[in-house]
């Protein structure tokens, strides 16, 4: 099932970035971005109305991807044309968008991360159990609101740049939460500037992707964006669980800080390296 998502998901964001104008790429991105995360929304809700055992909940499964298919049967005749290379591999394919990957990483592990442990954390400081459901509905919330607002204004300044800003502010979002735990109107606004500030990671990074990287080599450069989002979700959640074993919340608080301080050190870095290419083999760039 994983494998069969994998491929729609793939060609999906080779098809946006390729089509996409420069000067709207960035809202472009965050409509898609939009589509993404209400998926992660819908999903817990139908399990809440079906249940989890019978056939149902497999049945509205096939049912809804069945579904999503038709937009593309129907507008299959505006694909674009690829040319891909097929030389490139993951290496030199992460080498053509450094910056974009770092930001996918950190799209993985703040997301999955926060998915999964955000229920543990507000447990262990004293929430109910269905109070503390409301915090992932405000973070999904959040993600999908303050998606275009993000985008627009990737649009118009360095989506490098806005990858930075974001990170900080998720700094200073993580680190504010132990204390926003103690009261739920200010638990739930961290959680939805959380949730604006984790998907703008993803949707930002690919928008570096579609920025930086030629039309034949953007599936090969998506298909790492892919794997660095996959990555940072695989470890995120095995670092902070175990980083929450003795203190929940400051464990957590602690890796989702340690983490992306660790990734906006590489995301400058990258930004440094992949400028000092461009200009090495386009030196009339420089003025």
């Amino acid at each position: 099932m994983s494998a069969g998502f994998a491929l729609p998901w793939l060609a999906g964001e080779t098809w946006i970035n390729a089509v996409a104008r420069e000067e709207l790429r960035g809202r472009v991105i965050a409509i898609y971005a939009i589509a993404f995360f209400s998926g992660f929304a819908v999903g817990p809700l139908l399990l809440r109305c079906l249940g989890l055992s019978g056939f149902a909940p497999f049945a509205a499964a096939a049912v809804i991807t069945a579904l999503s298919a038709l937009p593309i049967v129907i507008g299959r005749h505006l694909a674009p044309i690829l040319h891909h290379d097929g030389t490139k591999g993951l290496a030199s394919a992460m080498r053509l968008a450094p910056a974009a990957m770092v930001a996918a990483f950190m799209g993985g592990f703040a997301e999955i991360t926060n998915l999964s442990l955000i229920p543990n954390v507000a447990l262990a400081a004293g929430w109910s159990q269905d109070a503390l459901l409301g915090l992932l509905t405000v973070m999904t919330v959040g993600g999908i609101v303050l998606q275009y607002p993000i985008g627009w204004l990737s649009d118009k300044m360095s989506r490098v740049n806005l990858v930075i800003y974001s990170a900080l502010s998720f700094i200073a979002i993580a680190l504010l939460l132990p204390l926003a735990l103690k009261s739920s109107v200010a638990a739930f606004l961290m959680m939805f500037l959380m949730g604006g500030v984790i998907l703008g990671f993803y949707a930002l990074g690919l928008a570096i992707v579609g920025e930086q990287v030629s039309a034949d080599g953007l599936a090969a450069v998506n298909a790492a964006f892919i794997v660095m989002y996959q990555a940072g979700a695989f470890l995120g959640p095995i670092i902070s669980g175990i980083a929450m074993t003795e203190r929940p919340v400051h464990g957590f608080v602690g890796t989702l800080v340690g983490l992306t301080i660790v990734s906006v050190a590489l995301v400058i870095s990258c930004d440094r390296w992949e400028r000092s290419r461009r200009l090495q083999a386009n030196p009339r760039d420089h003025t």
